[in-house]
């Protein structure tokens, strides 16, 4: 396992936690800042491609010793071949748009520190929550979990457009609020579904369970959960037809929050 790849996700969200205790104290929340959007496109970089278990609980098949001490009748199904704990991921493209979220992360904190004096630490924890969530998505090889951060950096934009406390910004990000309500829900259902049918909600485990003919493909649950999570993937990320629902809060928030909310919105289609 690569015990830098879980790092991506967990230094920016401690330094979320961080920045917004030190609400006030600005010379040190710009020097931690700073640091961090510096760290997350070099370890992106320097982690090498591969899996990271958490609690390392990789598939049985990983354990040659464990799995010639099981029962025949658990090793004839194909059950054990399945993740059963939290798998992240990195290879090429992810650490492409690491790097591209980490670079604009430094950009837009840098624009922001040098227009304003007084730094504010709810608003950098919102920035770092975010980043945290974008990353675990594109690390994250569990739609489940994708789900959840995806929700979060949905929670974290609404914030970022509630601080640039421009006009018109706070009945903006309560319609987004309303809106996105929607596909989550859906999004969430649609889970359910695959759940239901293949008995696992990693990625990589629902390819194999098709492509093995594990489960039926065409089976009606399984075609109805993969549409529910296409619609409300679509819907939520602010995909067309559904553009306009994401259009509206790039207009009102400040150029480098703006930029911060693009980069989001871009990563996580």
């Amino acid at each position: 396992m690569n015990e830098l790849i879980p790092l991506i996700v967990i230094i920016p969200l401690i330094c979320a936690l961080l920045l917004n205790l030190l609400h006030g104290k600005n010379r040190i929340s710009r020097i931690m800042a700073l640091i961090v959007a510096i760290i997350i496109p070099i370890i992106a970089l320097v982690a090498s491609n591969g899996l990271h278990f958490f609690g390392g609980h990789a598939p049985l098949t990983f354990n040659p010793s464990l799995l010639e001490s099981l029962p025949a009748s658990l090793l004839s199904s194909r059950v054990i071949l399945f993740h059963p704990a939290i798998t992240y991921s990195l290879a090429g493209l992810e650490k492409i748009f690491i790097f591209i979220l980490g670079i604009v992360i430094f950009l837009a904190l840098f624009t922001y520190f040098n227009k304003y004096k007084k730094v504010s630490g709810p608003y950098l924890f919102l920035i770092f929550m975010g980043t945290a969530a974008v990353s675990a998505m594109l690390l994250s090889d569990d739609i489940f979990n994708m789900y959840i951060f995806f929700e979060i950096a949905a929670l974290t934009q609404t914030g970022i457009i509630l601080a640039s406390n421009t006009e018109g910004s706070t009945e903006t990000a309560l319609k987004y609020m309303i809106l996105g309500s929607i596909g989550g829900p859906i999004l969430l259902l649609g889970i359910g579904f695959v759940l239901g049918v293949i008995g696992s909600v990693n990625i990589t485990d629902i390819v194999y369970a098709i492509h093995t003919g594990y489960v039926n493909p065409y089976s009606p649950a399984l075609i109805i959960g993969f549409a529910m999570i296409f619609f409300g993937w679509l819907y939520a990320s602010g995909l067309p037809p559904f553009n306009t629902i994401k259009s509206l809060i790039y207009s009102k928030g400040t150029p480098e929050s703006s930029a911060i909310l693009t980069t989001f919105s871009v990563l996580t289609m």
